[in-house]
């Protein structure tokens, strides 16, 4: 009888060392090949801030605002080897005080006024392609920062113009052509 207790509790012993070996050993192991990896410092990468520019150089463009945004900060930002380098980025951007085309908007001042003030979640994927000089907005989704409003739109932008359609929190969706000369807006989304 002592014997069968001393043979269980020396196999629960084993598995459990056997299970926490395994649990261990799958922290040690390499990334799966083609999964999105995270960029550690986003602030020097700079594929990743190529990448942030021409989102926010077509998020600007689509956007009816008369004042250009810039990105506050990166909250988070990754990295996937697929048919190129696409990037996969959340960030926070504010209205600025420079009105549209805003050439130089990294010197542009933020609104400090709460009623002027307009912070926003954006989700932008953007696909770079080297070896075709193509660059391409896959998705832009944003969202006010008090959640009340949202806008979501699918942006197809290449370095020439763009096609998109979005959904707005009036629920209809709505179409746009970008124009593909430099400094003309987009249609009202």
């Amino acid at each position: 009888m002592a014997a069968d207790r001393v043979s269980v509790l020396v196999l629960l012993v084993a598995a459990l060392l056997c299970f926490a070996g395994a649990v261990r050993g799958a922290g040690l192991r390499p990334r799966m090949v083609g999964a999105p990896q995270p960029i550690e410092n986003p602030e020097n990468d700079e594929g990743l801030e190529r990448a942030l520019q021409f989102a926010m150089t077509a998020y600007n463009r689509a956007s009816n605002d008369m004042y250009s945004s810039r990105v506050v900060r990166v909250i988070s930002a990754q990295r996937q080897i697929v048919a190129g380098v696409k990037y996969i980025m959340e960030v926070e951007i504010a209205r600025t005080t420079c009105t549209k085309p805003a050439t130089d908007i990294q010197h542009c001042a933020f609104h400090e006024e709460p009623q002027m003030a307009k912070h926003t979640i954006c989700n932008f994927v953007v696909l770079n392609v080297p070896w075709r000089n193509q660059v391409e907005l896959l998705e832009s989704k944003c969202q006010t920062e008090n959640g009340l409003q949202w806008r979501e739109i699918y942006l197809k932008a290449s370095q020439g113009g763009a096609e998109e359609y979005g959904k707005h929190g009036d629920g209809e969706t709505h179409w746009s052509r970008e124009c593909q000369e430099e400094g003309n807006e987009a249609a009202d989304l």
